[in-house]
């Protein structure tokens, strides 16, 4: 699988701190891999995100994003492949309606006015949003908002896709929406997705699970392998999936549960057959 992004060796600290936030990290993407970012807060996961875009510059070490390495001369290219959806929606608005909201990225690129109305139109399809297109963005609803953010993004076609926290201010439905967009994209159009998050069951879903803490990369492996070690998350301060808390709950009762993890699904389906055997 080709790397799209390679973090090699990498050292960061902010100004003010006397530690490095990180130190040494390695770290690759492949191309079309989703990949979750989870870690207590502080634990430097948007911080990744601000550096691979190029918004903030590394203490040490080096970062290609589509073999580029992030750099003051690089750092337009690197902004080309790389689109960035963050937990407010509000903060990436400047235009009066919806479709020119959209197309606002596609005019810094120089796009022609008439590739740029049919690259809108599509995006806006895409996250079943082309209804609103006259729409002012502030009488939109949390969910809405965050679609047409990442119709912004799906306009530009980045080949990687980087949520900041992008369902974290969404009602359940909003989330579920916005995720679908997500999975469709990941899976159907191959996009590469980084997705920076502290809800562990959005985690769950990514085909990566890379656990962030006291600097270091603590776990990097499947949902699967990540969460069949719930205590190993909950004694440095994060959750653990809902089926886990569950199985949980069951131990206690003296019920014997599938050791291996489960998801929301597999948990559904395991309980079903246990009580029809009862």
């Amino acid at each position: 699988m080709q790397n799209v992004i390679e973090i090699s060796d990498l050292s960061f600290r902010y100004p003010q701190q006397t530690d490095d936030l990180f130190a040494h990290i390695d770290l690759t993407v492949g191309k079309g891999e989703w990949v979750a970012l989870i870690g207590h807060n502080g634990s430097g996961k948007s911080t990744i995100a601000r550096l691979i875009d190029g918004l903030l510059v590394p203490n040490k070490g080096t970062i290609k994003v589509c073999g580029l390495q992030v750099n003051e001369k690089n750092v337009w290219q690197v902004r080309k492949k790389v689109g960035m959806v963050f937990q407010n929606p509000d903060n990436q608005f400047v235009g009066a309606n919806v479709e020119e909201d959209v197309a606002f990225g596609l005019e810094n690129q120089g796009i022609a006015r008439s590739q740029m109305q049919l690259r809108v139109k599509k995006a806006l399809k895409k996250v079943s949003m082309w209804e609103f297109a006259k729409h002012e963005p502030a009488n939109l609803s949390g969910g809405q908002k965050q679609r047409v953010a990442l119709a912004g993004i799906i306009a530009m076609k980045p080949e990687i896709l980087i949520l900041d926290e992008a369902t974290s201010m969404l009602d359940p439905e909003g989330k579920k929406d916005v995720i679908q967009i997500i999975q469709e994209l990941n899976q159907q159009e191959n996009f590469t997705v980084i997705s920076i998050t502290h809800d562990i069951d959005e985690a769950a879903l990514a085909g990566r699970v890379v656990v962030l803490n006291d600097g270091k990369i603590l776990q990097d492996a499947t949902p699967k392998k990540v969460f069949s070690r719930g205590e190993k998350l909950l004694s440095v301060g994060l959750d653990v999936p809902f089926s886990e808390k569950l199985k949980t709950a069951l131990k206690k009762e003296g019920i014997q549960v599938p050791e291996n993890y489960l998801t929301k699904k597999g948990m559904v389906d395991w309980l079903c057959q246990y009580v029809s055997k009862k």
